[in-house]
């Protein structure tokens, strides 16, 4: 499948539109990676927030691993720096949501690992979390909907708008060659997507094992 980005560079392979650079290619391709966004949301929230109690979001599932919380604020750390960091080069969406997820005691990288740390979740406010990913998705969804996010095959400098918002090579060394030299639709593809629908295929196998399938 061509990369999302090609798309609007003209024919790739057998199956894809033929799309040549115009305004209303690239506004449709907005608009579907909104509609993955939204998709992906919506399973999340149905299939998880809906039935998990938010007392139950800081329990480790058979004695271990992650958490609810844990994981919804990695992955809205993750879009955040992404998509309002790197791509849009604006304020982060945490900065108005300190207070309710009580995170003002954290460093900016805290939570961008893969791995839980049981320190930082204990701080974390479980709905403040939750309200902070949704204003995330949101902010996003919008963006992605009026195609502001522009030319996607661009080259954002990441590196530098890590260190904006706080986070040194040092503390996540792994993030910066992971970013670094990646185009905008990497950003919007993996981060603000496909890496949420990855966790919420984990943490819909932790609902399964707290007994809350409702199938």
């Amino acid at each position: 499948m061509a990369e999302l980005s090609t798309l609007t560079e003209g024919p790739r392979r057998i199956g894809v539109a033929p799309c040549f650079a115009s305004e209303s290619c690239i506004m449709d391709l907005h608009s579907w990676m909104a509609d993955e966004m939204n998709d992906m949301r919506g399973r999340l929230q149905s299939s998880v927030l809906d039935l998990i109690p938010l007392e139950r979001h800081k329990e480790q599932v058979d004695s271990g691993g992650s958490t609810i919380t844990s994981l919804v604020w990695h992955i809205a750390r993750h879009q955040d720096i992404a998509i309002n960091g790197v791509l849009l080069g604006e304020p982060l969406v945490h900065d108005s949501y300190v207070d309710r997820c009580n995170s003002g005691g954290l460093h900016p990288a805290d939570g961008l690992a893969e791995t839980e740390s049981q320190e930082i979740t204990a701080v974390l406010d479980p709905a403040g979390v939750v309200a902070y990913y949704e204003a995330v998705c949101e902010h996003t969804s919008q963006h992605l909907s009026a195609g502001t996010f522009g030319d996607l095959d661009r080259l954002p400098d990441s590196g530098a708008a890590l260190e904006a918002a706080g986070v040194n090579r040092d503390n996540v060394p792994w993030l910066f060659n992971m970013w670094e030299a990646k185009p905008a639709s990497f950003h919007v593809r993996w981060e603000a997507i496909s890496h949420g629908v990855t966790h919420t295929g984990e943490m819909v196998s932790m609902r399964n094992r707290m007994g809350l399938s409702p199938f």
